[in-house]
């Protein structure tokens, strides 16, 4: 009975033993000596190609499945397919009830503190900067007293950990797909605004909202989404604009 090489069993001495064990049951290769005859190396060839073809096929097998792949460009792609967003690191949150005094006669009717205004704060001697993300307006009460508001008229006011960035892209020809790599793994993914701009001197602009905000998607809508990098330490942003004259 022919010996058969199971497919489990594929490391080198294993394939070459079976094919020893096939062909001394050949009878045209009965009196071999397949330890010292040049059919050792024909040996060495076939067992060394079967032992790398079943390892290849073992390595793309295993990055096909999220639970199997071993390298970081695999479990990402096969994530993005799955509609999953990575966590980013998220900025420290601090909330101010802040109020200005002004007893001058001539004060203002308001007072704004505009985006990105900045409070400095030191733990163990440790200097942390932390910024507002939105404006925010205090009316004068009739005493000359400024009582900043947030958007829900508490008096909490919130400011975040960090320093705002900005990253800017030139782009060529319009495509379909356009992906563009962010190499920053400490950026907070929630804070991201995107404007594109017709030209790079251009003051004019459109701003795209990320797609998991999205409720409606119509022909003229403007989204961008984020998914984690394929390269270590990145981000990558893709935007899309539906033009129907365009397509």
């Amino acid at each position: 009975m022919a010996t058969t090489i199971k497919s489990t069993q594929l490391d080198f001495d294993t394939v070459k033993g079976r094919l020893k064990d096939y062909f001394k049951q050949q009878t045209e290769f009965a009196d071999y000596d397949f330890e010292a005859s040049g059919l050792s190396n024909i040996l060495d060839v076939l067992a060394y190609n079967t032992h790398f073809n079943g390892l290849t096929a073992n390595f793309a097998l295993n990055e096909s499945f999220i639970n199997t792949a071993q390298l970081r460009s695999s479990v990402a792609s096969l994530a993005e397919g799955l509609g999953y967003v990575p966590k980013s690191y998220s900025s420290s949150k601090a909330d101010l009830n802040l109020s200005v005094l002004i007893s001058s006669g001539t004060r203002p009717t308001s007072i704004t503190i505009p985006r990105n205004t900045s409070f400095t704060s030191s733990v163990n001697d440790v200097s942390y900067v932390f910024q507002t993300r939105e404006s925010f307006t205090a009316i004068d009460d009739g005493v000359g007293l400024y009582s900043f508001l947030n958007s829900t008229d508490g008096t909490s006011i919130s400011v975040f950990e960090g320093i705002e960035k900005t990253k800017t892209f030139f782009v060529g020809d319009t495509t379909d797909s356009q992906i563009y790599v962010i190499p920053d793994i400490t950026i907070d993914t929630t804070t991201i605004r995107v404007r594109v701009f017709p030209t790079s001197g251009s003051s004019l602009f459109d701003t795209y909202t990320n797609i998991s905000k999205a409720i409606r998607i119509t022909n003229s809508s403007s989204w961008q989404w984020n998914n984690n990098g394929k390269l270590p330490n990145s981000f990558r942003w893709k935007y899309i604009k539906r033009n129907r004259a365009s397509r």
